[in-house]
C-alpha cells in the first residue's frame, strides 16, 4: 500500500478513534493555517461517535502510544425528500493527510473506500 511501517488499509473509523481524527484535521486545516483548533465544534454532525462510520481513516500503530491519525475523510448522509421520493445525499469534509505521508495516494485510497460496503 506505501513506503510507510504500521499503516493499516483505509477503513471506517471506529468511535474511539474520534480524538486521534479530530487532531489530524484541526492539524491540515486549522493549526496549519494559523487557525484555532475547531473542527469538532464547527463540524459536531459529523464528528461524533454515532456518525464515526462515515468517517475513513488510515492509522499507524505507535506501538504504545496507540494509533495515529495518518489519513481521513469525513462525510455525512441526509435523506432528502421531494414529494413521494426519497433519497440520500451527502457531503464531504476534512479531505486530509499528515504532511510527511504526502504523496503515496492515502487521500486517493480514503476517498475510494468512504462509500464504499
Amino acid at each position: 500500500m506505501n513506503d510507510q511501517p504500521n499503516l493499516e488499509s483505509p477503513r471506517r473509523a471506529r468511535p474511539d478513534e474520534l480524538d486521534a481524527i479530530l487532531t489530524l484535521a484541526n492539524k491540515v486545516m486549522r493549526i496549519g493555517q494559523d487557525r484555532q483548533p475547531t473542527i469538532a465544534t464547527d463540524y459536531p454532525f459529523i464528528y461524533n461517535h454515532k456518525n464515526a462510520k462515515n468517517i475513513t481513516v488510515v492509522m499507524q500503530d505507535q506501538g504504545t502510544n496507540g494509533n495515529l491519525a495518518i489519513s481521513m475523510v469525513g462525510a455525512w448522509m441526509n435523506t432528502v425528500a421531494v414529494g413521494d421520493v426519497r433519497f440520500l445525499a451527502g457531503g464531504i469534509n476534512c479531505l486530509a493527510t499528515l504532511p510527511g505521508y504526502r504523496g503515496q495516494g492515502l487521500a486517493t485510497q480514503v476517498m475510494g473506500r468512504l462509500w464504499s460496503t
